[in-house]
């Protein structure tokens, strides 16, 4: 009995030994355990090593998602300092002006015509993030920043969400991450779907959906 025990041990040993030697992507032309055993410690000290390159890329992709928000923002606070600066015009009757960033209104009051550009609405822009997600809105337009990992109609699975939610694509950009990829969608609600509350709440729907299906 203690003789086929040690046998099957043996035997078992031997077929793990084998298995370890047909996963090795460069197995050794030696198939002794010592020589298997270091092949298979070298693997893995490389694929950790690979593993840490990784980790660090991804590290800087976020880095550098994070400083396109802020960028974003910056802009969008200059645009609203710019709008707040329009001044209403008069001029005399006869002379010609004009504003090339607001449409301009004509009212004739005896003999003297006010071209003035209505202030525009200020618009909010927020951002919210999670581990795999970041969402821009500025009114009725919006960018999704989607990290996933490489699946099979990831990105049909996303447009068919946000046409579910009558979200247009404006664009669409996508970069590669390591063993995944990050997307960059910038889109906007369909004209006269919702107003600027209604779509806060809808984009942040699409996200809840989006993150069920890349997680």
């Amino acid at each position: 009995m203690h003789i086929w025990n040690e046998r099957e041990r043996r035997k078992k040993i031997r077929n793990m030994f084998a298995s370890l030697h047909a996963l090795l992507p460069d197995p050794p032309s030696k198939v002794d355990k010592s020589t298997i055993m270091d092949a298979a410690v070298k693997e893995i000290k490389n694929l950790q090593q690979i593993l840490e390159n990784l980790e660090k890329k991804k590290k800087d992709k976020l880095r550098s998602m994070s400083s396109f928000v802020s960028e974003s923002s910056f802009v969008m606070n200059s645009q609203l300092n710019s709008y707040e600066s329009t001044k209403t015009i008069i001029i005399d009757q006869g002379s010609y002006s004009y504003n090339n960033k607001f449409p301009i209104s004509v009212i004739d009051t005896s003999n003297t015509l006010s071209l003035y550009a209505p202030p525009p609405k200020q618009v909010a822009f927020q951002t919210w993030s999670s581990k795999k997600f970041v969402l821009n809105i500025c009114g009725g337009e919006a960018q999704f920043c989607i990290c996933a990992t490489k699946k099979q109609g990831i990105l049909t699975k996303i447009a068919f969400v946000l046409e579910k939610h009558m979200i247009d694509v404006v664009s669409i950009n996508i970069m590669r991450n390591g063993n995944g990829n990050v997307y960059m969608i910038l889109v906007h609600a369909s004209k006269g779907s919702y107003d600027t509350n209604s779509m806060e709440k809808t984009y942040k729907q699409a996200v809840g959906e989006i993150l069920m299906l890349i997680s």
